[in-house]
């Protein structure tokens, strides 16, 4: 296997681009041993990297897609994989109800609709998307899966916007989907 290095069609690799490199040549070796690797998902929170780490991982997608053909999906949580959590929060119980008016309260505005404006990066501070998840779910790892996994995709898709999600869902559309259906994938980015 080859060592990365840094720089992408000329230009110096942005933020992570390198790290992504190295794990889609990890893959790529992966399949040159026989692995079968249809799709590759590369899921990386943007924490305060956001715009230019996205940057980074579409510089090494497109070289990855230049090699070989296989869909490589990006997942970019901004802040992090706890918005994307939150954006499918929605309260069973009357404890979660009165969980969610406090929450809200106490930041001004709807953590489950515009998660992507918590981006405090210390797990106990007000605008940590950690801390508002620990607080609504009660820190039950069930209850959290069942934010992705029961709320509709068009509602993960409208709160989703800001924090990346609903661009992830959007290359699974179109890069995942097909691989089922038997549809062409777009594997061009």
């Amino acid at each position: 296997m080859r060592v990365p290095q840094g720089h992408f069609d000329g230009q110096p690799g942005a933020a992570g681009a390198l790290m992504a490199r190295t794990a889609f040549l990890v893959v790529r070796e992966l399949v040159r041993q026989g692995t079968v690797v249809d799709v590759v998902l590369l899921a990386w929170d943007m924490d305060d990297q956001g715009e230019a780490r996205r940057v980074g991982l579409e510089q090494a997608r497109k070289e990855a897609l230049r090699m070989e053909q296989r869909a490589i999906l990006l997942g970019c949580p901004d802040p992090m994989r706890e918005a994307w959590v939150l954006a499918g929060f929605i309260p069973e119980t009357e404890d979660e109800k009165a969980r969610l008016a406090e929450v809200r309260q106490e930041l001004g505005f709807s953590p489950c609709e515009e998660a992507h404006r918590l981006g405090a990066k210390k797990e106990h501070a007000r605008r940590s998307p950690k801390r508002v998840l620990d607080v609504l779910t009660q820190g039950e790892r069930e209850r959290q899966a069942r934010c992705w996994t029961l709320t509709s995709l068009a509602i993960l898709r409208a709160r989703g916007e800001g924090s990346g999600l609903q661009a992830f869902l959007d290359e699974v559309a179109s890069k995942l989907l097909p691989l089922f259906s038997g549809a062409p994938v777009d594997a061009s980015s």
